[in-house]
């Protein structure tokens, strides 16, 4: 299979540069990108590879070019934005070209944690009580909420704004990292109750058909204040600070169709990426849209 595996960088990209595996990870900062890259070759597949920064021609004439089986869609960004994020899979569509990740609804719905949040209530899925304060109208009061509160930007992700200030025992903590939150990042921000409970990461592959991956959960070790325990942006991103703050990630348990395909344990440590916090599927699992 043509696999064509498309990543984004904070930077220029020349229409013709490529990467090799070493400088992707030490330059570039790209260590995912160079595993999924490395493994598409393990399996057999002729690998191309596609950067992009701000050039849309570009990267439409690049893939149209490379007439890919399915593009291996590893992009977050454009032009270093991550709100374009579900326009990279709105543009593939437009080219008819199958991918791999989320399709754009998916990615639009959960760059709006409100609308996200809203969509589960309608379904009678609990989640906790929020209110959003808006930068251009900004909350100076929380009238009858129930604290602690947690104080998080409406439509980043990977933990970007998060903090232990992220921890609002009352009203004057919340609301001045509500401010912050709006001066600092220039986002919309969401205040919710706050929930003392297990984190787990739950996978879903596939379109019609789904097939559900194992729960992984992220362990913290022992908090260091008052049993708050929270995943900044730190730790998120990198593994050495994860084993210094002491926060692992062990798999749960393995679905029948993967324990067919051998030895769980044994595929957990290929297939699992600590250092981002992410669970990467073997490509042969993925089902492309398109």
């Amino acid at each position: 299979m043509k696999v064509l595996v498309l990543f984004d960088l904070p930077r220029a990209v020349h229409p013709d540069e490529t990467f090799t595996m070493k400088a992707l990870r030490e330059q570039e900062d790209r260590p995912t990108e160079a595993d999924v890259i490395e493994a598409l070759k393990r399996l057999g597949h002729q690998v191309d590879t596609l950067a992009v920064y701000d050039d849309a021609l570009v990267a439409v004439q690049r893939a149209r070019d490379c007439a890919p089986d399915v593009v291996f869609n590893l992009c977050e960004s454009f032009f270093n934005e991550r709100s374009h994020e579900s326009n990279i899979p709105a543009l593939l569509e437009l080219l008819r070209i199958p991918y791999t990740g989320a399709g754009t609804e998916a990615l639009l719905l959960c760059k709006d944690k409100e609308l996200a949040k809203t969509v589960l209530a309608y379904h009678r899925i609990r989640v906790p009580h929020c209110v959003v304060s808006r930068k251009r109208a900004p909350r100076r009061s929380l009238r009858r909420f129930n604290f602690p509160a947690f104080v998080k930007p409406l439509s980043e992700e990977s933990s970007d704004g998060i903090a232990k200030a992220s921890f609002g025992r009352n009203e004057k903590d919340t609301i001045e990292r509500t401010r912050y939150l709006h001066e600092k990042l220039g986002c919309d921000v969401m205040i919710e109750e706050y929930v003392d409970g297990r984190e787990l990461y739950i996978g879903v592959l596939g379109n019609r058909k789904m097939s559900v991956l194992p729960a992984r959960e992220l362990f913290f070790g022992v908090p260091d204040d008052q049993h708050l325990a929270v995943q900044v942006q730190r730790v998120f991103f990198a593994h050495r600070n994860s084993q210094r703050v002491g926060c692992s990630t062990r798999l749960r348990s393995w679905p029948r169709w993967a324990r067919a395909r051998g030895n769980p344990s044994q595929r957990a440590s290929s297939k699992f990426s600590a250092n981002t916090a992410k669970f990467t599927p073997s490509p042969s699992q993925v089902a492309p849209r398109g």
